[in-house]
């Protein structure tokens, strides 16, 4: 969808357009979470939504739509990979994610909420995993509340400054890259700092 239809529709349709497609991420919309918050910022900064609304709908719309994946997850642990699943997720996706699990533990998913590319796959591994829901859902928050306000405050920044919700998805790609290489070496230290401390 075109940014600024997007911004469009979201500004006429206030607060409900923007939660609906939040959650709509979580069934594979073709609409990226990223561009939505970015799109909610630049909403703010144009004074068609408010901060005090924007962020808690934000927050309850990624998590919701993380719920959902970490769902699909538990469904295909119990029914197999029938139906959709063979067709949607490849199987060496998840054999990545079940990888990734097994190296670095439950905090992958905090992982995946930061970098972009990778949640879904993070979020339905985790439900295929069995990870307990409390602690998916803690995990995710985590990372949820660092990302949200991240991006929406980028891209009422961008809408401020320079008025170009284009500029704003440019400007996210960049920041999106460093993000998850500082990500990547934080969880690659914890990995190595872990696996002294079981040799003590």
């Amino acid at each position: 969808m075109d940014p600024a239809l997007l911004t469009a529709f979201v500004s006429d349709w206030g607060y409900v357009a923007l939660l609906v497609l939040l959650l709509a991420t979580g069934v594979l919309s073709p609409v990226p979470e990223d561009v939505l918050l970015l799109a909610a910022g630049y909403l703010v900064s144009a004074g068609a939504l408010a901060w005090g609304w924007t962020i808690p709908l934000c927050l309850v719309g990624v998590v919701g739509s993380d719920a959902i994946l970490y769902w699909w997850g538990t469904r295909i642990r119990t029914a197999g990979r029938t139906g959709w699943s063979r067709h949607v997720i490849r199987p060496e996706r998840l054999e990545r994610a079940a990888e990734w699990f097994g190296r670095f533990g439950e905090p992958v998913v905090t992982f995946g909420r930061l970098v972009p590319g990778t949640r879904a796959i993070v979020f339905v591994g985790a439900g295929l995993r069995g990870i307990p829901f409390r602690r998916f859902l803690l995990y995710d928050t985590l990372g949820a509340l660092v990302w949200v306000p991240l991006l929406t405050f980028l891209g009422s920044q961008i809408g401020e400054e320079v008025g170009s919700l284009e500029r704003a998805g440019a400007l996210y790609g960049r920041v999106a890259r460093w993000a998850a290489l500082g990500v990547v070496v934080l969880l690659v230290l914890w990995y190595f700092t872990r696996s002294e401390e079981s040799k003590l």
